[in-house]
């Protein structure tokens, strides 16, 4: 049985007694191995802890993958590794309150050569297998050279920003290799992502497209998205589908491609599972705290543990607390050897998450998603900008699961209308859903 002490106690016990501990000194590693996955050799940053000893081959450790952000590398993170020396217990007997076991973190490198050296962390023709990349070559790689834990209970995953989202779509492909995954920032919902970033991307390039990535930076990032969700090797002269026309309205046929690659899609189709999932996002961090509220909703109706823990800052300060809370709480799994996830305390998991319809804007004809936890009477509600209600799509009782319903704004087909069929003028549209007690609103856009 684990006996636990205190920090404080612990440290007055010891500078009674004359001696004095000191954070560690692990040992960090620049080296290449080769992928099978990309057909070449990669970089790879490795953190030992203090006191590993190659020969040693009765200790094996943890091993943490960490995946980096867009536009930076794997040496951009001082801060983890910091955190990792400030918080690796290297005395006798288990860790006092804080400290956390040795572990071994490897950091790969997931550039690319188009649009940034953004991969999403993704497989894709055009940037090369990415994701497959972390879960077989990077972790076959750490087993074989290196005294890291093969068990699943010994494994987890985490990143920021790019490096957020392939970490939670890799954990939740690959329930076999990681018991807990944690993200920073992440991108982790695409519908929000989408919606939020084309108003940029059409300004970047003067009201409307063609789309030249090197107008901006969210024009690039477009293509790098697209790069890995709707890769095409045969256009011209980038090798992508984009999700969107040259004005700004939403190609169904290529945003069902992103879809597929949606954390929150991927999700729906999780097998059941115990892996822990530890969300981290900054309240002033933009669009991104909208995305990981969303995720967070999505997993929560979907009956997935999880946390979403928002705190003051953007997307890139206090990363290294935030990291620091992550190590601790990958090292409680490790230790006690159970998958247990950690949840947002006091909240209570909403009975349905309405998702971003599509295509968004629209003309004349857009359908709206919504999933239920249970059977429950639903009322979805279109309003325009006045607060006038505009239209009723559905007032009646569903079923839990998925469901989709239309807003036809030519026919009335699918909807009672407040209006003459075909009169909405273009323009930004409010729908609203009511269930259990609950009212939850999305912006759409009618463009004739």
């Amino acid at each position: 049985m684990k006996t636990t002490i205190s920090l404080s106690t612990l440290t007055l016990l010891l500078l009674c007694q004359g001696f004095n501990f000191a954070h560690a000194q692990g040992t960090i590693i620049n080296e290449t191995f080769y992928s099978d996955a990309l057909q070449e050799n990669r970089w790879l940053k490795i953190y030992l802890p203090e006191g590993y000893d190659p020969e040693d081959t009765t200790t094996s450790y943890p091993l943490v993958i960490f995946l980096h952000g867009g536009y930076v590398s794997q040496h951009s993170y001082p801060m983890l590794f910091d955190a990792l020396d400030d918080l690796t217990w290297t005395g006798a007997g288990d860790p006092p309150e804080g400290y956390i076991h040795p572990l071994i973190l490897v950091a790969p490198d997931g550039n690319a050569d188009l649009f940034g050296g953004l991969t999403w962390w993704s497989d894709s023709e055009v940037n090369g297998d990415f994701e497959r990349y972390v879960h077989e070559d990077v972790i076959d790689y750490m087993d074989s050279a290196y005294n890291s834990s093969e068990t699943l209970a010994n494994r987890a995953i985490m990143g920021h920003s790019m490096g957020g989202y392939g970490a939670v779509t890799i954990a939740m492909r690959n329930l076999d290799r990681f018991i807990a995954v944690s993200t920073f920032g992440g991108v982790v919902e695409l519908t929000i992502t989408l919606e939020g970033i084309t108003p940029w991307i059409l300004e970047e390039n003067g009201g409307s497209g063609p789309f030249n990535p090197a107008a901006g930076v969210w024009t690039e990032i477009l293509h790098s998205f697209s790069a890995a969700f709707s890769p095409d090797l045969n256009q011209n002269p980038y090798p992508v589908n984009l999700p969107i026309e040259n004005d700004g309205s939403v190609i169904d046929s290529v945003w069902t491609r992103w879809q597929l690659e949606n954390p929150p899609h991927i999700a729906y189709f999780l097998p059941e599972s115990d892996l822990g999932i530890y969300l981290h996002c900054g309240l002033q961090d933009e669009l991104w705290i909208d995305t990981n509220r969303a995720f967070r909703d999505s997993l929560l109706a979907l009956g997935i543990p999880c946390r979403l823990d928002e705190f003051e800052g953007d997307h890139n300060n206090q990363l290294g607390e935030r990291m620091t809370l992550s190590l601790q709480y990958f090292d409680s799994l490790f230790v006690h050897q159970e998958l247990v996830s950690p949840t947002d305390r006091g909240a209570q998991p909403p009975s349905f998450v309405l998702h971003g319809n599509f295509p968004n804007p629209f003309n004349p004809t857009t359908t709206i998603e919504f999933a239920l936890s249970c059977p429950q009477e639903i009322s979805l509600e279109v309003f325009n900008l006045s607060g006038e209600r505009v239209g009723v799509i559905s007032g009646r009782m569903y079923p839990a699961g998925t469901h989709q319903v239309t807003f036809d704004t030519a026919t009335g087909s699918g909807y009672t209308a407040s209006h003459q069929i075909g009169s909405l003028p273009s323009g930004i549209y409010i729908y609203r859903m009511t269930a259990d007690g609950n009212t939850v609103s999305r912006k759409m856009m009618l463009i004739r």
